[in-house]
C-alpha cells in the first residue's frame, strides 16, 4: 500500500482513542456547546478499541450536553485521524435526529462557526457543505 505524501500516520500506528460527534441534527439544526473556553459538538470518547456500536454513548452526551433526546443516527458523513504520542486518536461525525428542547448548548450558524476544539476542527467542512447552502 502507498500513502500521499506527508502522510503523518505509520501503518503501525494504532488508534488508541475513537470519538464520535454529532455535526447537526436534522432538519437543519447546527448545535454546539462551550467548555472550558472551547467549543465542541455534541459527543465524546465513545471507545479505546474494540466495540463498534457508538449509539449508546452518543445518546447520554447529547443528552448530557444538549439535553436533547437522540432518536436517530446517520451513517458516518466524515472521519478524521489526529497523531497522538501513542498512536492515532479516531474522530467520526454523524448527523443525528433528535427531540425535546435544548436547555444546554446553542443552536450556531452554519456560516459563522466558532473556533471548535481541534478534534472538532476537522468537521467545518462538512458543517458548511451540509447545512450552510
Amino acid at each position: 500500500m502507498s500513502y500521499p505524501p506527508n502522510w503523518p500516520f505509520n501503518p503501525g500506528d494504532k488508534i488508541q482513542i475513537v470519538r464520535a460527534f454529532i455535526i447537526g441534527f436534522m432538519p437543519d439544526a447546527v448545535i454546539g456547546f462551550k467548555d472550558n473556553e472551547q467549543w465542541y459538538l455534541p459527543g465524546g470518547q465513545v471507545e479505546h478499541g474494540g466495540g463498534t456500536d457508538h449509539l449508546p454513548y452518543l445518546v447520554d452526551y447529547v443528552r448530557e450536553q444538549t439535553g436533547l433526546q437522540l432518536t436517530g443516527l446517520s451513517e458516518a458523513v466524515a472521519v478524521s485521524m489526529n497523531k497522538t504520542d501513542a498512536g492515532a486518536e479516531l474522530a467520526v461525525f454523524y448527523l443525528g435526529q433528535a427531540k425535546g428542547t435544548l436547555t444546554r448548548g446553542q443552536a450556531l450558524d452554519p456560516k459563522q462557526l466558532p473556533d471548535f476544539s481541534p478534534i472538532c476542527r476537522d468537521a467545518v467542512a462538512s458543517i458548511q457543505e451540509i447545512f450552510g447552502k
